[in-house]
């Protein structure tokens, strides 16, 4: 198994560990690219939100799309927001073990 980090290249074989502060490299980058990926959730939910009533009311889409997008947007929001919160905590938590490995 091949691990890449920013700085170095872990090559682990079959049967052997990994160093565990490789496994936390990995895991705070997925944490941040879930983050980011809940935040551009939110931001197109937004998007739609503020978008949808203009389209409607100018006549471009008809109600049922217009609600359609409405609810597909609120959804996007509420899963960006927990996906942002859920990262967010274990990023916390890994700072801390971090300090309390430090100290």
């Amino acid at each position: 198994m091949v691990v890449n980090t920013k700085c170095t290249t872990i090559v682990a074989q079959k049967g052997e560990s990994m160093p565990l502060d490789c496994y936390e490299k990995v895991r705070r980058r997925r944490d941040s690219a879930i983050f980011n990926l809940g935040y551009c959730l939110i931001a197109g939910g937004a998007a739609i939100v503020l978008a949808n009533p203009l389209l409607f009311l100018s006549g471009n889409v008809s109600a049922a799309t217009a609600t359609t997008a409405g609810g597909l947007a609120s959804v996007a929001i509420v899963y960006g927001r927990k996906l942002c919160k859920d990262a967010d905590d274990r990023l916390d938590d890994a700072a801390k073990a971090d300090e309390e490995e430090i100290e």
